[in-house]
């Protein structure tokens, strides 16, 4: 009976102390790290909350060995913004987050971002939060770590429906987009099907660059962009909106995006912490992004701009004439496809 107690006492010092040496590395694995996130535009008002919201959650569920160090913005740094500058960023340490586009994700990295910018994926911005806030979505967030040294944690809007703006006509039909020379900040396969097979001729904006160039500008008769970028073309070339016609042909997309090698070197704790501050911070970003638009809504009104909103019948012209979109990219999209429409209907 005493060797059994005996037998009993050493085995609870020896859990006892065992718990304290891991307690022990895993505090000492928990680097103390001020965060860097580089946002993709000037539009602050836009992350505010999220910033504010992504700095609280990350230092209380990391007990304050992860911070909000701060915020960057492009201009900020001093790397040239080609296809790969955000990946750059992060390779040269100069920041720790990046939000980056879709369509840089989707054309140098894994194609299958490519697919969320398929035409009319979602119906509006209830059915896309719902797919993007949602379980399903990991489907296509955990995909970038499988194939590159980067690790997608959640999506934000940044971005937006995809809409046209016209200076020298109003568009209602595909078939007044029929032979125009649209300018496009968009350049993904889906982008540029779509806009094919609407019978617009693409011309693709240089890579990179800060703002619109007027002089560009009148060589086209419309632009695609979406709300949260008009602001460029009311400040760089006040007079080429004429009108904005709310297609929502698609969505742009940002991504919150760490290295891989980054993201192992934190505890299991940081790791959690990151995560929910990242998809916490990312549900009101893309709330405030869709709020942002009936400001940039009011302020095109108020310059004169004509705001079209389509009916069903005319919205349903231009589904029907991107469909061959669908043809051409079912195969490399089917699991995607197949996931936003399981999505619709739980």
């Amino acid at each position: 009976m005493l060797m059994n107690r005996q037998a009993w006492l050493v085995g609870l010092v020896v859990v006892a102390l065992a718990g304290f040496f891991v307690a022990k590395a895993y505090t000492q694995t928990e680097h103390a790290t001020a965060l860097r996130w580089l946002l993709p535009h000037s539009q602050e008002e836009i992350f505010d909350r999220s910033t504010e919201t992504f700095a609280k959650i990350i230092a209380d569920e990391s007990d304050g060995t992860l911070s909000l160090g701060g915020t960057l913005y492009p201009s900020d740094l001093d790397i040239p913004p080609t296809d790969h500058f955000t990946m750059k960023v992060l390779e040269l340490h100069k920041a720790e987050i990046v939000s980056d586009y879709i369509e840089h994700i989707g054309s140098s990295h894994s194609t299958i971002f490519n697919g969320l910018a398929m035409p009319f994926l979602f119906d509006d911005y209830e059915s896309a939060l719902k797919f993007l806030d949602g379980p399903k979505a990991n489907m296509v967030l955990d995909t970038l770590a499988e194939h590159t040294p980067y690790k997608a944690l959640a999506f934000t809007m940044s971005g937006g429906f995809r809409i046209f703006v016209s200076h020298t006509k109003p568009i209602y039909t595909p078939a007044d987009i029929q032979g125009m020379r649209i300018w496009s900040y968009f350049f993904g396969g889906p982008q540029i099907s779509t806009l094919i097979s609407l019978g617009a001729t693409p011309v693709f904006y240089p890579l990179g660059e800060p703002k619109p160039d007027p002089e560009q500008l009148k060589t086209v008769e419309a632009v695609e962009t979406t709300y949260s970028r008009i602001g460029l073309l009311l400040t760089h070339a006040p007079a080429f909106p004429k009108y904005v016609t709310e297609t929502n042909h698609g969505i742009s997309l940002t991504v919150i995006v760490v290295e891989k090698k980054f993201f192992d070197s934190l505890s299991s704790r940081q790791q959690k912490a990151l995560q929910k501050a990242a998809h916490e911070a990312a549900v009101l970003e893309k709330q405030d992004s869709v709020a942002y638009e009936e400001q940039v809504r009011n302020s095109l009104r108020k310059a004169g701009v004509k705001i079209i909103t389509l009916t069903p019948a005319q919205r349903g012209l231009f589904k029907e004439a991107t469909q061959p979109v669908y043809s051409a990219y079912t195969t490399p999209f089917e699991q995607l496809l197949k996931a936003v429409t399981e999505s619709r209907q739980q």
